[in-house]
């Protein structure tokens, strides 16, 4: 007798299973075949037939049949150069096929008609040797003519294959057809879909500026009118990253909420942004009634400015538009109710990638203008070099660009100060106070050359590094207008941080804005709203109005 252990009845199982996979193997998207090709199902999938894996020779077969079937169609970002490709439409595909039928480039290709693809047929197996005597101008006239039943019967095929070709016939053709009717409707003047197949994707070193190029400034910038400088603190508070949320309020953002508010009443030109109202909620929880009408005072007045107003800064890959409005209603209906203010600009500056449905979201909900920031640098080089980094932010569907936003993308690497005062890192990382060598925040700047604090004796020289960093970031925009963030996860969590911040950049203001001959520059703090107004008034426009010279981009 035969003792049948467990291990074995397993075993026997397995072998029994994978004996029987290998007795099927797949031909496509059919079914399943056995080996001497009688189609049969296998015997774990009766109810629905479910392809395995194709072997190589059976994915260029099928590429094969794709390229044929497809290939009349053509890529949707075709012909977007072309200014006459709005009236082209599907057509296009008929005209060639028109053309094609003429004689005209068909000399060694044995003089065939290509009928428009049909529906689960490979264009190989519909593909006829042209009839005798239907050459150039045969089409569908030839049946007029008078000619032979079969030249007549030929030209009639033809002219349904034709009229069959101007209109989409599978799915895919019809997607196809969207597409370029949803893009070359859209009106913008820049099409990323079209910028994205001419970028090389190549990684040239740029010099200081890695990832871009070197930048000059013209000797004559500012001669006319000086640039306007704009300075804006901000605090980039995660709710849900290293730490949780609770551990983030209780061990940083309670101080840093304390230190905007300290530092603001401290000096009426001092400015603030702030995004997450998640964090902000929970600190006002905390608050007396007198702090919280200080705050509410702060925020009327433009020193304190809330920017996006969602409950947090959602990403923009993954979720859901309903998960994004929902907590964007949350977050500025709490504001509207405790603090009396709502958003106007959006801000999103840590989102892994950006969609435009976010733009359509916030100009849907009143806002005048949002900022990004995290962009294939490609992206940014290309729309750097023809000052396009400002847009408006127009939906493909949108022809008439009714719900354009107007949009700001920063140029460098990252948000942080190193990345923002203008393209050399290494420069800016000494305008970051915090890292001062006696900071106890314990940061440094990786370039090895230190902040150093301003005082009478430096502060000629260390504004004219500054300042021109500001100007070599200004040639990238149109407007006379500049932004400059400083700031940074979890920024200002200490008091000598804020302090050393907000007084050696007061003491480079000063000095600045009393040479103006010299420097050309007027420099203040300032926050999103104020800057974007400032694009405004430069561009002869009002809030939610194109600016002048700004191109949409789809």
């Amino acid at each position: 007798m035969v003792r049948v252990t467990p291990r074995k009845l397993v075993t026997t199982l397995v072998l029994v299973a994978l004996g029987a996979l290998a007795t099927y193997n797949v031909v496509g998207p059919g079914g399943w075949s056995s080996p001497g090709g009688v189609a049969r199902v296998a015997p774990w999938e009766r109810r629905e037939a479910r392809p395995r894996k194709l072997s190589m020779a059976q994915q260029r077969e099928r590429d094969r049949l794709r390229a044929e079937r497809f290939g009349a169609i053509g890529d949707p970002f075709d012909g977007l150069d072309d200014p006459d490709h709005f009236r082209k439409g599907d057509g296009a595909a008929a005209a060639a096929a028109a053309a094609a039928n003429s004689g005209v480039g068909d000399r060694n290709k044995g003089n065939i008609v290509v009928p428009a693809p049909q529906p689960n047929v490979p264009v190989a197996a519909v593909v006829a040797p042209r009839p005798a005597g239907a050459g150039a101008g045969a089409g569908a006239g030839a049946a007029d003519t008078g000619g032979d039943a079969a030249a007549a019967a030929a030209a009639e095929q033809q002219r349904r294959g034709l009229a069959a070709a101007a209109a989409p016939t599978t799915s895919m053709d019809v997607c196809n057809a969207e597409v370029r009717k949803t893009l070359l409707g859209s009106k913008a003047e820049i099409q990323i879909a079209h910028v994205m197949r001419e970028i090389a994707y190549d990684n040239p070193d740029g010099g200081v500026w890695k990832q871009g190029y070197n930048i000059r400034v013209p000797s004559d910038a500012y001669a006319r009118a000086p640039l306007n400088v704009f300075v804006v603190p901000h605090s980039h508070n995660d709710p849900g990253w290293i730490k949780t949320f609770t551990d983030y309020f209780q061990q940083q953002t309670r101080d840093i909420l304390d230190n905007v508010v300290y530092s603001l009443r401290q000096k009426p030109s001092r400015k603030f942004i702030w995004a997450e109202i998640s964090f902000f909620e929970l600190w006002w929880t905390e608050q007396s009634e007198q702090t919280r009408e200080v705050v509410r005072g702060l925020a009327r007045s433009g020193q304190l400015e809330f920017v996006t107003g969602g409950w947090v800064m959602p990403d923009e890959a993954n979720t859901h538009y309903f998960a994004i409005l929902d907590q964007l209603i949350v977050g500025n209906r709490w504001l509207l109710k405790h603090v009396g203010v709502r958003a106007r600009h959006g801000w999103a500056i840590d989102p892994f990638g950006h969609t435009p449905t976010m733009a359509y979201l916030l100009r849907r909900a009143g806002l005048d203008a949002m900022l990004i920031q995290r962009v294939h640098y490609s992206i940014k080089k290309r729309l750097a070099l023809t000052q396009d980094l400002e847009f408006m932010w127009r939906q493909a569907w949108d022809a008439e660009g009714k719900t354009d936003l107007l949009t700001h993308m920063m140029p460098f690497y990252s948000y942080d100060i190193p990345h923002t005062c203008g393209p050399d890192p290494k420069i800016c990382c000494q305008f970051d106070f915090a890292r001062l060598p006696n900071s106890r925040l314990g940061i440094r700047c990786p370039w090895q050359v230190p902040p150093v604090a301003i005082h009478a004796g430096n502060v000629a020289e260390r504004a004219a590094l500054l300042v021109d960093q500001w100007k070599k970031k200004a040639q990238l925009y149109r407007s006379p207008n500049v932004f400059i963030p400083i700031g940074d996860d979890f920024r200002y969590s200490k008091r000598p941080e804020m302090d050393n911040q907000m007084s050696n950049y007061e003491l480079l203001f000063d000095h600045i804005n009393a040479n103006l001959d010299r420097y050309r520059v007027e420099v203040r703090w300032g926050t999103l709203g104020d800057y974007f107004d400032a694009v405004h008034r430069s561009g002869g426009t009002e809030p939610g109005q194109t600016p002048r010279g700004v191109k949409a981009l789809t």
